[in-house]
């Protein structure tokens, strides 16, 4: 009995050590995956972004799952571009194509979706063109005036944002500065090409202000390839001038009111088809003219600590216009859109903001048309009417672990109510290993000529189609990102999968020959995303690479989505080996992609250098060569791209 005493005291005592070991174990092992990313990744503003397109709020890109790209006004400056779709195409299954060289249309597709179905947001405001066929943005004129951040949110964004974003979406944000800066540069280079730019801003007793306008000029190339088609001599020049400014008033610390304003005016010559064979021709008469005008007005506002609102006014005011005096043509198409957006954020706890709100969108179309062989088509103003509800749940811990829940409701004035929905999740390993998932929605409303394009019985049109229903795709991802020695290294893996329906097209019937448009498709985007980021030597050498390798189906041509490429490289290194010199080489290829019916474009690789040497604190020389190799190529079957081209200028910062 004795014994039985001791050895149940024995197991006791033993019992109860190893409980306590297990118990410290579990502490353990809950401490560590459950560490704030500062202590994982170290100080955390060296690696993060604040971005505001994922989730509608600002927050920090590791607070979000989806994949997002940010591009600042010191990316914008040392990239040396000069328009938007030339920086935001060198980023992961981001696509453009050009049908020719400056002032041509160009046409951005994100994740193999159509231009149409990749949305565009400046300060707030949807930006497209709601006269155009499909309403899709051109984005050949927008320059980079008073821009202070680019984000590109890939995947379908129709849970908070509506319409249009099954691609992605692009928001824009104007600077808001905190103190006084100005800037004006020159640059001049081949085809005989002057930009001329100037920004400046400040901050004064609560009032925050920026302005900026540029003024580019170039004798350019034909629109028409010349390369291909040696009869061709003569080019097409552009001008382009644009202004942008935007002001904002702190009435107290929780109450601020802003205004946004952008004016984009561009002339340009370009090419067109002969009207019997349909071949592309150069025509020097034929002359176009556009102009993009928007504005907004918001107020923000924090009575509470739990509780804050926005309410923002949008309009845009969309204009073309095209001359062709010896074949008569004179057309204008004038697309306008009105926006009101009201959204109210509650923070419930610590880690948890509950989000509502409510948007109204009014959109119209108004063209007139005539030509010697057509006649006069006076197309009557149409118009739709768009409002949606929308709640979203953000649950965070620690900035290691979160997830969002969102869902919209769109009742549109032609095809009635819509539902979509996400929901994502994303988590932060101590081993500095960050996985995310998304699921999601989206739809593209039909465009207003889509609906109610006037017939033409001549050429077997029939009109528009007021019953058409709206473009639907569902749409998953599943990421990787692994840091590295802190921000070092950074190596991030996407798989992402997009499925179409009702898909509008251009509808012949194969007996009447009588032609509208029609959802008769369905189609398929999936691909990989594979991304690097190297910082060595104190940023004295910076390296980024992306490769996108995208799987396409159109399942009613039983062929790939066209002008999506199968693949795309670009890799961009920055080498700073003085404090006051920087070097840059910039590699972009672009794979082969079905162009319209069976035509293809061939893969191509063009290869860039950029210089900038500060001669003072406030002073800067600057150059770069785009398209080292010479290399020719297109990206729209018969329409020229510029050669090898050299451009240098100044910079004066204060």
């Amino acid at each position: 009995m004795k014994k039985i005493l001791v050895f149940l005291a024995f197991l006791l005592i033993a019992t109860s050590v190893f409980a306590e070991e297990e118990k410290n174990i579990l502490k353990e092992i809950i401490h560590n995956v459950t560490r704030p990313a500062e202590d994982i990744l170290g100080k955390v503003e060296e690696l993060e972004d604040i971005v505001v397109s994922p989730d509608k709020m600002k927050e920090s890109s590791l607070m979000t799952a989806s994949s997002v790209s940010v591009m600042d006004d010191t990316d914008i400056f040392s990239s040396q571009k000069r328009f938007v779709k030339d920086l935001i195409t060198e980023y992961a299954s981001v696509s453009v194509t050009q049908s020719g060289a400056f002032g041509a249309p160009a046409m951005i597709r994100v994740r193999g979706a159509n231009p149409n179905q990749t949305l565009l947001i400046i300060d707030g405001m949807k930006v497209s063109d709601p006269a155009s066929v499909d309403g899709a943005f051109n984005f050949a004129q927008l320059p980079f005036d008073n821009i202070k951040q680019i984000e590109i949110t890939r995947g379908p964004q129709g849970a908070l944002y509506g319409s249009d974003a099954i691609g992605g979406l692009i928001n824009i944000e104007s600077k808001k500065p905190d103190k006084p800066f100005f800037e004006t540069g020159i640059e001049a280079g081949s085809l005989r090409t002057l930009d001329e730019y100037v920004n400046f801003g400040g901050y004064e007793k609560g009032l925050h202000y920026s302005f900026a306008y540029s003024q580019f000029n170039t004798r350019g190339i034909s629109t028409t390839d010349s390369v291909t088609n040696p009869s061709i001599h003569e080019v097409d020049p552009y001008v382009r001038k644009s202004f942008a400014g935007r002001l904002d008033y702190d009435i107290n610390n929780d109450l601020t009111i802003g205004a946004t304003l952008r004016n984009i005016y561009a002339r340009f010559r370009y090419d067109d088809s002969d009207p019997m064979t349909w071949a592309l021709r150069d025509n020097d008469q034929l002359i176009g003219k556009s102009n993009l005008f928007l504005y907004s007005l918001y107020v923000e506002h924090r009575p509470i600590e739990q509780y804050d609102y926005s309410v923002r006014y949008s309009y845009m005011n969309n204009h073309r216009k095209d001359f062709d005096y010896p074949n008569g043509l004179n057309d204008w198409y004038e697309g306008r859109a009105a926006r009101l957006d009201f959204q109210n954020n509650f923070h419930i706890f610590d880690y948890d903001v509950f989000t509502i709100g409510y948007d109204y969108l009014q959109e119209l179309s108004d063209s007139y048309y005539t030509d010697f062989a057509s006649g006069i088509s006076d197309q009557p103003k149409v118009f739709d009417r768009n409002s949606g509800l929308y709640l979203q749940n953000k649950i965070h811990f620690k900035d290691i672990l979160g997830s969002t829940q969102s869902m919209r409701v769109d009742n549109h004035s032609c095809f009635g109510t819509h539902n979509t929905y996400k929901i994502d999740a994303f988590y932060l390993a101590p081993t500095g290993t960050r996985v995310r998932g998304v699921y999601s929605t989206g739809f593209k409303a039909p465009s207003l000529y889509q609906l109610y394009a006037p017939a033409n019985p001549a050429w077997g049109f029939l009109g528009g189609n007021v019953n058409l229903k709206p473009e639907d795709a569902k749409s998953y991802e599943i990421g990787i990102d692994q840091y590295l020695f802190g921000k070092t290294l950074k190596l991030s893996v996407t798989y992402f999968q997009i499925r179409f329906s009702n898909l509008i097209k251009y509808f012949t019937d194969p007996i009447t020959f009588q032609s509208t448009y029609q959802n008769v498709s369905k189609a398929k985007s999936a691909g990989m995303e594979y991304g690097a980021e190297v910082n060595l030597f104190n940023e004295k050498l910076r390296v980024s690479a992306n490769l996108t390798s995208n799987d396409t189906m159109d399942y009613s041509t039983d062929r790939e989505l066209a002008k999506v490429p199968q693949n795309q490289f670009n890799i961009n290194i920055a080498i700073k080996p003085i404090p006051k010199f920087a070097l840059g080489i910039d590699v972009n290829h672009t794979g082969r992609y079905f162009d319209s019916g069976t035509d293809k474009i061939k893969q191509f690789t063009l290869v860039g250098l950029r210089a900038d040497y500060s001669v003072s604190q406030n002073f800067s020389i600057f150059g770069r060569i785009e398209n080292l190799f010479n290399k020719h190529y297109q990206e729209v079957r018969g329409y020229g791209e510029p050669g090898i081209n050299a451009y240098g200028g100044v910079n004066s910062k204060f």
